[in-house]
């Protein structure tokens, strides 16, 4: 099963300041961050604990691999 998870990002400028840790609508803003270890580590605590591994591809690759066919 997919979840939305939190974003972390920096840019150059903006990374000597910190990093900036979103919410999975992009539009919560959960705090800064600052160092890139801390930002992630503020993301994991986020997930969903049935959150399972990343997927790489398209969402339309996500349902075919997540369909009782595939398994």
């Amino acid at each position: 099963m997919g979840c939305s998870v939190h974003l972390a990002f920096g840019r150059r400028a903006a990374a000597r300041r910190g990093y900036h840790v979103l919410g999975p609508s992009r539009s919560e803003r959960v705090g800064m961050a600052t160092s890139a270890e801390q930002a992630v580590a503020m993301v994991v605590e986020r997930l969903p604990a049935n959150c399972g591994p990343a997927f790489v591809g398209t969402s339309e690759e996500l349902a075919a691999y997540e369909s009782p066919s595939h398994r």
